[in-house]
């Protein structure tokens, strides 16, 4: 069965086939995409292949996230890590400015 791609004035794709297509549309056909084309590429640093990739150093939050997340874990007895994450988010968010300054000046 062939298919073709229409796009809406909206630019959303749709693939539909042949025979299913409304004598009144008028589409623009376009050719199908590569297979696999939204793979994630590699992280490749601009100096080449050759060097070794720099980690950026962590943010404040990211510092506190490792300061709290086992005292939190072991607070709420939990295991899950996005529920973790959101616990510390919401401790992050209810520290005062000068609480999270400190944090701050850690990260620089």
């Amino acid at each position: 069965m062939d298919f073709v791609l229409l796009l809406s004035p909206h630019n959303l794709l749709y693939q539909l086939p042949v025979n299913n297509i409304p004598a009144t549309t008028t589409a623009t056909v376009l050719p199908a995409p590569p297979p696999h084309s939204c793979a994630p590429k590699k992280h490749q640093t601009k100096q080449g292949k050759d060097q070794a990739y720099i980690k950026k150093p962590p943010n404040a939050f990211m510092l506190y996230l490792k300061e709290q997340r086992p005292k939190v874990k072991a607070q709420l007895n939990i295991s899950d890590s996005a529920a973790v994450n959101a616990a510390v988010g919401e401790r992050w968010k209810s520290l005062s400015k000068k609480e999270q300054k400190i944090y701050f000046s850690e990260s620089v």
